[in-house]
């Protein structure tokens, strides 16, 4: 929460290094790198804006594996919502290659089957075990610590 408050007021939050990863708690590990990718995104933006036009053009600035949990959030968000089929048509093709592409790195190939399908029915299916879904990404991320640093 400090760090939400922080990130509203324009303050930035603190790095979230090797140490910070380790010791965060896997039930908050993928809220805490996702707020902090949303700051990085504003901040950078913030500072060129000429340049960046929005926030989301900075977005292929970030390694793989950071726009893997960012693009698959945004999926998973819309599913739980119950607006897949709204994020599919909304999508650029960008985003959708690069929500495919999360899944692919997070060894969830079914779930970038059903996407390239846009399989509606298989996507929702393919997620429906969020909690599942939330232990292969914490355990992709602490296998990969170093990937998801942020400044």
């Amino acid at each position: 929460m400090a760090n939400f408050a922080k990130n509203k007021l324009g303050v930035k939050s603190d790095k979230l290094g090797i140490e910070k990863l380790r010791s965060t708690q896997d039930d908050i590990l993928i809220e805490t790198i996702s707020e902090k990718i949303k700051e990085v995104l504003e901040i950078r933006y913030k500072s060129d804006p000429k340049r960046y036009k929005n926030a989301d053009n900075v977005i292929p600035e970030l390694n793989a594996a950071l726009r893997a949990v960012h693009f698959t959030n945004l999926l998973e968000m819309y599913v739980m919502m119950g607006d897949t089929e709204k994020f599919l048509d909304g999508a650029t093709a960008f985003e959708l290659t690069e929500t495919t592409n999360g899944y692919r790195i997070l060894n969830l190939d079914n779930v970038a089957h059903k996407i390239s399908l846009w399989s509606i029915d298989g996507i929702e299916k393919e997620l429906s075990d969020q909690d599942k879904i939330q232990r292969i990404k914490i355990e992709y991320i602490r296998k990969h610590l170093n990937e998801f640093e942020l400044n």
